[in-house]
This record gives C-alpha cells, sequence and structure tokens, in this order.
C-alpha cells in the first residue's frame, strides 16, 4: 500500500488542516493507528453541532451524537456528506478529529431536521477502527 501520508495535508501554524475551499480540520486528539484511505470501512463516535461564529469554540446548537452507537461507513462511498468523505481519509486510527464543513459539502440547501439550509457544520469525529474491503 503506499504512504498515504505522503498525500495528507498538513497543520499550518494554527494547527488547522486545509482539507478543500470550505473543509478544515483540527486534531483534537492524536491518533495511533494506520491512516484510513477511500475504499476503507470506519467505525466512528460522532458529535455534531451548527456551527456559530459567536458560541464558545464556534459550536452552537448541537444536532446529534452517536453516543453508545458506533457509526459505520464506507469512505469515498457516498454514504456520508462529500465533507466527512474527504475529511476523514488521513486520519489515523484512534485520532479525534474536528471538521468544519460548509453547506456544499454538507447537506447543501436541503433541510435536514434541525439543519437548515447551506448551514456550515462541525463535526467532532473519533475513528474507532479502520477496515479495508475484503
Amino acid at each position: 500500500m503506499e504512504d498515504v501520508a505522503q498525500n495528507c495535508p498538513v497543520e499550518d501554524e494554527s494547527g488547522t488542516i486545509a482539507i478543500a475551499p470550505g473543509l478544515n480540520a483540527r486534531i483534537l486528539q492524536p491518533g495511533y493507528g494506520r491512516a484510513a484511505v477511500i475504499g476503507d470501512y470506519a467505525d466512528t463516535n460522532v458529535w455534531l453541532w451548527l456551527f456559530d461564529e459567536e458560541a464558545e469554540d464556534r459550536h452552537g446548537k448541537v444536532i446529534w451524537e452517536s453516543g453508545a452507537n458506533v457509526f459505520q461507513f464506507q469512505l469515498g462511498s457516498g454514504q456520508v456528506i462529500k465533507g466527512w468523505d474527504m475529511g476523514v481519509p488521513c486520519m489515523l486510527e484512534g485520532e479525534t478529529r474536528e471538521l468544519v464543513v460548509a453547506g456544499d459539502l454538507a447537506y447543501g440547501n436541503a433541510v435536514r431536521g434541525e439543519i437548515p439550509p447551506n448551514a456550515t457544520l462541525i463535526f467532532n469525529i473519533e475513528l474507532l477502527r479502520v477496515k479495508a474491503p475484503e
């Protein structure tokens, strides 16, 4: 397997990882395992907030958390929003990452429950395990 880290964006001096326009990350807890790649199945714990420039740490209203239920998806398969398919690759097992996802990489103009159209979202994603497809 190719060295994934060679193709991964790195933190700038402020600790921000600019993944793509409208998609930034920050490592909250460093990982210890291998890096996630497109095609992997990812087991995660997730917390979701609306982005609010005025709120503490920009975390506005809490929208959802996975709680005791592990949320699993396959990277790059379109099972999750584009911001996740772009922001979870390169995470290491055991890592917790904050993703700030602009509306066009989240749900666009669609309304999703308490998420208004074109909302910027903040996700904290804990990558518990990655598994290559069989």
